[in-house]
């Protein structure tokens, strides 16, 4: 749309598949990156008039994407799975800090401190854009299902027994 939602046009892409999550970050927020079943990516470099395919190596389904600038970014999907990019998307890196578990969110809060959540009461954050994770100590095996921060201090997660929590120290402690 580009007159407040009042018209919606579709935009063809590559693949027919289905699609979770979507994002629009950097200038102007004209990039945009979307990912979905069978490891599927799009990225958008115009706004997202037109998508091009990004490979990952990867046939997991995946599940939520976040970027913090058009460089940085990180998808969260099936059995654990975590990539990050420091390129875009041209080259990715995974990596698994909850072990096998459905990863279903994930934020960016700086350039280099990223927290993801999972199922199975999985939090993990890195303070080093990905390279290395720490699992946090929930003391729940709840799944947890949906994550926001206000700031890079401030946020909240869901989870699947209609909890909310809290934190405030940039998911260290909740």
């Amino acid at each position: 749309t580009i007159d407040g939602g009042k018209k919606w046009t579709t935009v063809p892409s590559e693949i027919k598949e289905q699609l979770y999550s979507l994002t629009f970050t950097g200038e102007n927020l004209r990039t945009g990156f979307a990912v979905g079943i069978y490891g599927k990516i799009l990225k958008s470099d115009d706004g997202g008039s037109s998508w091009k395919t990004l490979n990952a190596n990867t046939s997991e389904h995946l599940s939520k994407v976040s970027f913090f600038d058009a460089n940085n970014g990180a998808i969260v999907g099936a059995n654990g799975l975590v990539l990050i990019t420091k390129d875009g998307g041209e080259n990715w890196k995974s990596g698994s800090p909850c072990g096998q578990f459905l990863m279903t969110d994930i934020k960016f809060l700086s350039a280099s401190k990223i927290v993801t959540i999972g199922q199975g009461g999985c939090v993990a954050q890195s303070v080093d854009g990905g390279e290395n994770w720490t699992k946090i100590n929930m003391f729940s095996r709840a799944d947890f299902l949906s994550l926001a921060f206000s700031d890079d201090k401030n946020g909240w997660l869901t989870d699947s027994n209609g909890m909310v929590w809290l934190t405030g120290d940039g998911g260290t402690t909740w």
